[in-house]
């Protein structure tokens, strides 16, 4: 007899007794090594090559993936007998976490939370009231269960605070036999003690974005004029505003391409007198977000907003039935690239845009189509 395993080891090049044998398979272990069944069989070849010529049997027992069973690869002898031994895989009922993600975007110490947990059912089995389990850096902080159909899945909410800022390590876990390989699901994050917002104006005020962020130290903000701008605090921020400005320098605007693309979160608010080259090749080129057109200076209402983007979330108990939208006098027209992944936020009357939302990348842009002006449009107050 030869034993022979994907381990190809030297001491199963020998034949065996059958005592010899029935020892070996004993200690035949679980194993990484994976052949192909044209290597296997050329490797049984060396052990027939210089005995008998009759009377050889091979037992090939396998479950013959697609992936190493190359039959086509194979050059058999006619003095042996074959034989396949399929091994079917189990049918084993299994339950397991696929993944999880937060309801909104901010993360931020002493807030409610809520992260919804995907559990998948791979078996026509019905499960019901399977306890799920969220532990925070050690500590347990929700409990959820589920109730999940054969062959279908559930996304289960569970609700948290996280008291202090810092680097979260978390995990949550469902209890299911046999498999439990797949019942954690570890994943982690930052709870930042504050966020960074950087207002660039052509003349430094900033007033009415200082006096909207003044009222949380969440908010550390910081506006400086555009010939000011230090391009190495840059990357520091996590919120960059541009008030007002005529014109982004190719600088400026590389910088801030680098900043979106790291994740950071851009603000635009164009100038009453814009440079319509300049924003062009700033928008269209260098942020790929679409660009800005002539200036309309037609009274129009915001009329309708997509209460339906994540930035919305927990923002109204119930939907007004009536709601005091911006008044516009002054607005740009903002032609998007067909290549360009859009959202509307909030549109106007006339079915132009007043402010459009790009995520390109890691990070995102919000375009407004207004200067933040009391001339241009009621929004600052």
């Amino acid at each position: 007899y030869q034993l022979l395993t994907n381990n190809f080891e030297g001491r199963q090049q020998r034949l065996l007794t059958q005592e010899e044998f029935l020892e070996q398979i004993d200690n035949v272990r679980m194993s990484s090594h994976v052949r192909s069944i044209a290597d296997v069989l050329q490797r049984q070849d060396e052990v027939f090559h210089g005995g008998e010529k009759e009377g050889k049997r091979s037992f090939i027992i396998s479950d013959f993936q697609e992936s190493n069973t190359d039959f086509q690869q194979v050059s058999t002898d006619s003095n042996v007998f074959y034989t396949l031994v399929p091994i079917a895989s189990q049918d084993r009922a299994n339950l397991y976490i696929d993944s999880c993600w937060f309801e909104s975007p901010i993360r931020r110490a002493n807030q409610p939370d809520k992260i919804l947990v995907r559990v998948s059912n791979i078996s026509d089995k019905e499960y019901e009231n399977i306890p799920l389990k969220l532990m925070i850096n050690g500590t347990q902080k929700a409990l959820g269960n589920c109730s999940v159909g054969g062959n279908s899945y559930v996304d289960v909410p569970l609700s948290f605070t996280v008291n202090e800022p810092g680097i979260i390590n978390a995990v949550v876990s469902l209890t299911d036999y046999p498999v439990t390989f797949d019942d954690a699901f570890y994943f982690n994050y930052e709870i930042a003690s504050s966020l960074k917002i950087l207002c660039i104006s052509d003349s430094g005020s900033g007033d009415k974005l200082r006096s909207l962020y003044a009222g949380d130290p969440y908010f550390l903000f910081n506006q400086v004029t555009y010939q000011n701008v230090d391009y190495s605090a840059i990357p520091e921020m996590n919120v960059i505003i541009l008030e007002n400005l005529e014109a982004v320098s190719s600088g400026l605007g590389n910088a801030l391409q680098q900043f979106r693309e790291a994740g950071g979160s851009l603000a635009i608010f164009p100038g009453k007198a814009a440079d319509l080259e300049s924003y062009q090749l700033f928008l269209g080129g260098q942020l790929k977000v679409g660009h800005i057109n002539k200036l309309d200076t037609s009274k129009v209402n915001v009329d309708k907003v997509n209460l339906d983007h994540y930035i919305f979330s927990d923002v109204f108990e119930k939907l007004p039935q009536r709601m005091d939208l911006p008044v516009v006098h002054a607005h740009y027209m903002i032609t998007n690239t067909t290549s360009t992944s859009v959202e509307k936020l909030f549109t106007l009357e006339n079915g132009a845009t007043f402010l459009n939302v790009y995520n390109e990348g890691r990070g995102t842009v919000y375009l407004f189509s207004v200067p933040l002006l009391e001339q241009a449009s009621n929004l600052p107050e």
